[in-house]
Parts: C-alpha cells; sequence; structure tokens
C-alpha cells in the first residue's frame, strides 16, 4: 500500500530533543535551503558566509554537474565547471545561490550509492547537492530547510534550528532524502545510560509491510543490538529505508558514520514484516555502528566484527537457534583460514576480511572467557570501547581498538592474536577448535554437541552471555 499522507513529517525530524547542545559558536556560513513541491523536484539554495578567508565553492566533483543551475557568487553569474571561485579571499560576507534539479540528479546517478529517486521521494548524498566552501580551514555550516510541503531526513546534529557539519566533512557524509516520506522517532536506551533517537524515515512507494510494521521491527533489531552491549551504540541515528520493487528480502545495507550516524537499508516492496526478522542485514549494519571507523589495517575488524556479532544477536533475541548459529560458523569460518594462516588479515581479500576477521573474533572471545572464567567476554571489551567514545562517528587506528579492547578485560588476548594473524599469517588448528569446543557438523548437516568437552562451557557462553545470562528474547509481534 502507498505509505498514507498523514505520515508524511513537515519538515521531518524538526526541533528533537536530542538536538539540545551547549552553546555552539554561530556557523562560518548558513545554507537556506527551499524545496520544490511535496515531491522534492527541486531545491532552491541560498548561501551566506560571514567567516574571513572563503575562496568560492565547489562541488565534491570536479566536472560540471548539470543539475546545479543558475550559480550566482556574490551576485555575478559563475562559471558550469563544478568551481565557483571568488578573484580574492574575501575580508567579509559572501552570499552565494544556485538551484538543484533534483530530479535531474537522480536520473543522472540512479543509485542508493548517490541519487535516486523512489515514488514521490528522493535520496541523495549531501555532497551530491551541497556545495562546499573553499578556504584554508574547516568551515562550520548550518543548513537550514524551510518547511513545505514536502519532508526532510538527514543523519546531521541539529542545533539552534539547523543542521551542522564541517566543510571538511560534507565530501563524506552520508544520505539525505526529501519527498514524500513517512517518518517516526524510535526511542530507547543508549550504552552509558541516556537515551538514544532513532530518526526512521521510509521511502515513498507501494509495500507490502506497514510504516508501523517497519517501525516495530527496526525498534526491535535495534532492541536486540542494545541487549548485546547494554545499551544502544550511539546516542543518535537516521535509518532510511529505500524500497526495492519486486524483491523479498533486504538487498542492501549502509553505515555511514561521517556527519553523524547514517544507515540506509534497501527493503524488498514484496517482503512481509515477519520476513524482516529471518534477516542478518540490519543488525549487521546496526552493529556496524558499535565500533569506530578503522582503515589502517584494512576492513578486517569492523566486518569480522558484525559478521561475528550478527547471529548472536538474533539468537539471544530468539529470532534463530543456537545451533543454526554453529552451523553457520562451521560452515563459513573456514573462508577465513587463508587470511589468518596464509597472507594475514591486512592483506586480505572480500572473503577473509569478512570470516578471516569472524575467525579472530571467535577465537578473542574464547581467550577472554577463557581467562575470564567466562565472567568477560568479546561485548565487554567492545562496551569499553563505546564508553570511550569508540563508535562509528570516530575513527581510530587498529592497534588503539586492540589495546582498549584488552584493557578492559585484562591480559592481551586481542593483541596477542593480532600479531600472530595481522600481518603474516600463522596456521589456526580450527577442527581441533571445534573439538575443544565440542561442536561439530554431521553427514546431513546438523549440528552436534559434546558437553564433555574442554571448553563446552565457552561454547555455550559464547551464545548465551555466560553465567549472568544475557539471553533476552524479543517476541514478534508479527503473524
Amino acid at each position: 500500500m502507498r505509505i498514507p499522507p498523514v505520515l508524511m513529517l513537515l519538515p521531518l525530524f524538526a526541533a528533537l530533543p536530542h538536538a539540545a547542545m551547549a552553546a555552539t559558536p554561530p556557523a562560518d556560513c548558513r545554507y537556506d535551503v527551499a524545496i520544490e513541491g511535496a515531491e522534492a523536484k527541486a531545491l532552491d539554495v541560498a548561501i551566506r558566509c560571514t567567516a574571513a578567508g572563503i575562496r568560492g565553492f565547489r562541488m565534491t566533483e570536479s566536472e560540471a554537474m548539470p543539475w546545479i543551475k543558475d550559480f550566482h557568487l556574490d551576485g555575478r553569474t559563475a562559471g558550469d565547471d563544478g568551481r565557483w571561485s571568488l578573484p580574492r579571499p574575501s575580508d567579509g560576507t559572501v552570499t552565494a545561490s544556485y538551484r538543484v534539479d533534483l530530479d535531474g540528479l537522480a536520473a543522472a546517478d540512479d543509485s542508493v550509492d548517490g541519487a535516486k529517486r523512489v515514488g514521490g521521494s528522493v535520496i541523495a548524498g549531501l555532497s551530491d547537492w551541497m556545495v562546499t566552501p573553499l578556504g584554508d580551514r574547516d568551515m562550520s555550516i548550518a543548513l537550514a530547510v524551510a518547511p513545505g510541503a514536502a519532508g526532510f531526513a538527514t543523519a546531521l546534529p541539529l542545533v539552534d534550528g539547523a543542521w551542522r557539519i564541517g566543510s571538511r566533512e560534507l565530501p563524506d557524509a552520508g544520505s539525505t532524502a526529501f519527498g514524500r516520506l513517512a517518518g517516526t522517532t524510535l526511542r530507547l536506551p543508549a550504552i552509558g545510560g541516556g537515551s538514544t533517537e532513532l530518526d526512521l524515515t521510509v521511502l515513498d512507494g507501494t509495500m507490502q509491510a506497514s510504516p508501523a510494521e517497519l517501525a516495530r521491527w527496526v525498534q526491535d533489531t535495534a532492541q536486540a543490538v542494545a541487549n548485546y552491549w547494554g545499551g544502544f551504540p550511539v546516542d543518535h541515528a537516521s535509518i532510511i529505508l529505500v524500497p526495492v520493487a519486486g524483491r523479498r528480502g533486504l538487498p542492501f545495507g549502509r553505515v555511514i558514520g561521517v556527519g553523524g550516524a547514517s544507515v540506509m537499508i534497501l527493503v524488498g516492496a514484496e517482503a512481509k514484516v515477519r520476513e524482516l526478522y529471518d534477516e542478518w542485514v540490519l543488525v549487521h549494519e546496526f552493529t556496524h555502528l558499535g565500533s569506530p571507523y578503522i582503515r589502517d589495517t584494512g576492513a578486517w575488524l569492523n566486518e569480522g566484527l558484525a559478521t561475528y556479532i550478527e547471529p548472536i544477536v538474533r539468537a539471544r533475541a530468539g529470532w534463530r537457534s543456537v545451533a543454526s548459529v554453529w552451523q553457520e560458523w562451521l560452515q563459513n569460518m573456514p573462508r577465513g583460514l587463508d587470511a589468518m594462516g596464509k597472507t594475514g588479515l591486512a592483506h586480505a581479500g572480500r572473503g577473509g576480511i569478512y570470516w578471516g576477521g569472524a575467525l579472530f573474533m571467535l577465537q578473542a572471545d574464547i581467550a577472554i572467557r577463557q581467562a575470564s572464567g567466562n565472567r568477560l567476554g568479546l561485548e565487554d571489551c567492545l562496551a569499553a570501547v563505546l564508553r570511550r567514545g569508540g563508535d562509528a562517528r570516530t575513527g581510530w587506528r587498529t592497534a588503539d581498538m586492540l589495546q582498549a579492547c584488552d584493557a578492559a578485560v585484562g591480559g592481551r588476548p586481542l593483541e596477542d592474536l593480532a600479531r600472530d594473524h595481522l600481518e603474516t599469517g600463522r596456521a589456526v588448528d580450527l577442527p581441533g577448535l571445534w573439538k575443544s569446543l565440542g561442536v561439530a557438523l554431521v553427514a546431513d548437516g546438523s549440528v552436534v554437541t559434546d558437553d564433555t568437552a574442554p571448553l563446552a562451557a565457552v561454547r555455550r557462553a559464547i551464545i548465551d552471555g555466560g553465567p549472568s545470562s544475557r539471553m533476552m528474547p524479543i517476541a514478534i509481534a508479527a503473524p
């Protein structure tokens, strides 16, 4: 069914409580945006910068952007080359204006990685339509969207009635949405106390699941992730669901932490809400929110964490069986052996990034539980990292992440594993590990367990959380 107009937000997420912050200096540049029509055909943008040193504006890409129209700089018509420069750096106020043909942008890109029209709505990266002020330092930007017939959604923090971002963050920031949108704000406890607000936006489209059912699914999934850490990993995030006609399930998901935590999920329009609880994608992406962005040694740490934690989260919520988790690991962990045992995780290919990283996390979890008598597990070191501010909105080095985790649980379990498997490989006796845990696959593909195995108690604690069990089933209301 088409999203009812009553659920449209006009404008979306204006003046929410999460936006309250201490006194913030005025922005260097203010962008006032008017959206044309309920279906967001175009944007009119007016810019006023008061900071000295502005040298002009540019788009993220260097080539001309034909969807940027009528660019004027200090009252003069500017060239259409994707870069608009002043004769000399400013020593006072600079004004600019332009028009964005959103339909043209969406038609030229037609991808959720950039811009795409979905029914009466458009999803577009912030840098696809906002020009960046040029200067010798990071310029603070206030973005104000005028109320109108169209809704608007963004992950940016709201300060004094305008969304804030820095000019150096702008090229890498997440998606915005315009037009006919259904939205609501979900709330749940955050790690370290306080509460999390998730701004949920559903783009326009005909879907089997209603907006209310989708909201309940997202809320339940967020709570399942929160139960793993003892609170949701971030205090605010924007969740954008994009309907995909003719599909079921969740074809794709993405997290961006720059400019605020932004999660974008493609949702098959033919999927019934009950089917979505059996999908792994939203849990995987929410799990990414719980670790800093790390790339100095590749993506293995972030992707390995999400690959390892996701099935545990769903098992603890009661959405899949414990046996199915071990079945998945027994079948797929061998795909990480080359990364762990030959190339080293820092040099892993795609399969090694995910399953080599997951195998690393399994071994780390086992080491922590052995050393603590099952009192602690991998989730305890990750929760400590979050309490130090290490979520997806921050960038850390691998060494800092490993050291912070180890400090929380005692000893050097992660650093020792990294020494053996990060830059070079060291063989992993995976059959021996399974035997010690007391878990095996039999001929028909099912799982058998041995509770007399040396690490049987550790095996059970990995899923249920240990002696102070963290199994917290979440009932699925959907039929």
